[in-house]
């Protein structure tokens, strides 16, 4: 297994951001809710998006991090009932992601897929920020 290397960090981020999990991919972003110890600077939209409702773990914890934090802003996503969550309607929900720090994790195709279409909305790769474990 390799990385992470700590470079994955909100912190470093601007004041607007989205964050992006899949799956498991949420473990980073627990993290991150945990961390706030109330409000956080940073505007926040945190989408989650999983295949059906009863793949969607830590779901009391999200909701407690956004009422303790009014900057942030979950948004859970069951492909099965809403479909595919997209860089669109990521967009049609936060405002346009040009300027924003975008933070992913979750699998491969995912953030490929996610990257393509927020960099065709303006994003630039220096904004976009994604967590990376692969097996070697």
């Amino acid at each position: 297994m390799d990385g992470p290397y700590g470079l994955f960090d909100y912190k470093a981020g601007g004041p607007q951001q989205v964050w992006m999990a899949g799956g498991i991919g949420i473990t980073p972003f627990l993290s991150w809710m945990r961390d706030f110890k109330g409000q956080t600077e940073q505007a926040i939209d945190f989408f989650y998006t999983v295949n059906v409702p009863a793949e969607a773990l830590y779901l009391d914890e999200i909701q407690k991090a956004a009422a303790l934090n009014k900057n942030f802003r979950p948004h859970v996503s069951y492909s099965t009932l809403d479909g595919r969550l997209t860089a669109h309607k990521v967009a049609e929900t936060s405002g346009a992601v040009r300027g924003k720090d975008i933070y992913m994790c979750g699998p491969i195709g995912m953030i490929t897929a996610f990257s393509q279409g927020f960099h065709d909305q303006g994003t630039s790769k220096a904004n976009i920020h994604y967590e990376e474990f692969n097996f070697r």
